[in-house]
């Protein structure tokens, strides 16, 4: 609703597009007379791209552009700018995150959406965009991006795909090596080998680490230095309450994020957030973005409170209905007395350590 009239200017690209919602408001901006463009995913022979066609076939073909791929064009970001004297587009804010615009998207799966106002960031973002808009194809894309997005550190990084020799994954492992004090994740499908293995715990150290991994039928969870694996959806309900149902769904229930928080207690935290999904086909051939903010920490405690909301609900799961959890024989109660929280006061013990940094 920023975009209040012809001074204005939004441009899109999506994956998937099947909210009423979502297009109602792109016919209404364009009523108002802001600039309107769209690029969306098309793929021969593809069901999306008939279903992505047929909501946006009230959009005119001069603002609409299909990116025809034989991969997958997974990106799904929004720039917002304000239009100069001659027309030119002044980027001002981005949208990012893992969110599709589907009913899935919005009101099943765990789904980020983060807005940044950067116009530099956003910069970027729009001259992908631009590139997209003319018609670029894969190789031309790989091509811009391995030129015009070298992989450089800085407080707020975005990196394209598809590009050439993994240097995305290698940002991302490294990244997760280096972190000194925590590590919490929330992941889906099938990870590139080195984001597993610099995901995955290690012999016991200070490190907090918590992560949860969806793959097609189950969640992986990294519970400090061990794992446990839950069902990511239970047909027979939950705790006797409310009985989880995949009516009106196209798929699995799951968790969709990508997102990976490094040191969230201390004063330079690390978030990594995106379409990618950190594999070999999200770095060397669909199309996607991750974004890579350095020392946001008020963001940092939403995303931090959001993964841990999700970890401790699949924790739940596990323990309610794992015969190595604390299963329907053990069904968790409050304790009577406070005996429960004498391990989290013993010296050195990774729980106590856990206390101290998460009540800080």
């Amino acid at each position: 609703m920023r975009a209040k009239d012809d001074r204005w200017a939004i441009d899109m690209v999506i994956y998937e597009i099947e909210l009423r919602e979502v297009v109602d408001l792109l016919h209404d901006a364009r009523r108002r007379g802001v600039k309107i463009r769209i690029v969306y995913h098309s793929k021969p022979k593809d069901h999306q791209t008939h279903v992505n066609e047929e909501f946006l076939k009230r959009l005119p073909k001069s603002v609409k552009r299909a990116r025809i791929t034989s991969s997958i064009f997974h990106q799904k970001f929004i720039v917002l700018s304000r239009l100069g004297a001659d027309s030119t587009r002044r980027p001002v804010s981005m949208l990012t995150g893992t969110t599709n615009f589907t009913p899935n998207g919005v009101y099943r799966q765990a789904n980020v959406i983060h807005i940044i106002e950067d116009g530099s960031l956003a910069g970027e973002y729009l001259n992908l965009f631009n590139l997209l808009f003319e018609g670029s194809d894969a190789r031309r894309t790989k091509q811009y991006i391995n030129k015009e997005n070298p992989i450089v550190e800085s407080r707020q990084q975005v990196i394209f795909s598809p590009r050439s020799g993994f240097g995305d994954i290698e940002e991302v492992s490294s990244i997760i090596k280096a972190a000194k004090h925590d590590l919490v994740f929330c992941t889906a499908f099938k990870l590139h080998d080195k984001i597993k293995e610099a995901l995955l715990p290690g012999p016991p150290n200070n490190l907090i680490r918590y992560g949860l991994q969806k793959y097609r039928g189950s969640i992986t969870g990294t519970h400090r230095h061990g794992h446990f694996v839950t069902k990511a959806f239970l047909k027979t309900g939950l705790e006797g309450f409310l009985k989880e149902s995949t009516a009106g769904q196209r798929g699995n229930i799951l968790i969709h994020l990508k997102t990976i928080v490094c040191d969230f207690k201390s004063k330079h935290p690390i978030i990594i957030s995106g379409s990618n999904n950190f594999s070999k086909a999200s770095s060397s051939k669909n199309d996607e973005n991750m974004v890579i903010l350095r020392n946001e920490t008020d963001a940092c405690d939403t995303y931090i409170c959001e993964m841990m909301r999700l970890y401790d609900h699949y924790r739940f799961r596990f323990n309610q209905t794992s015969r190595t959890g604390r299963g329907p024989k053990k069904r968790l109660a409050l304790a009577a007395d406070d005996r429960w929280t004498d391990r989290y006061f013993k010296p050195g013990s990774h729980k106590s350590l856990e206390r101290e940094r998460f009540c800080k």
